[in-house]
């Protein structure tokens, strides 16, 4: 493991909203990301 590890957002409930809005902000700005929904469906356009 380095010291310049990336931090991690992990974001429950995703879907097309604030989860999503979420998700994607925090990955432009480098962050890597954990997502969580109720199904996959959800996720899978985020993926």
């Amino acid at each position: 493991m380095s010291g310049q590890e990336r931090p991690l957002c992990v974001v429950i409930g995703v879907g097309p909203g604030l989860g999503e809005a979420l998700a994607r902000t925090f990955a432009a700005q480098g962050w890597r990301i954990v997502l969580m929904a109720r199904t996959a469906a959800l996720i899978g356009p985020l993926a």
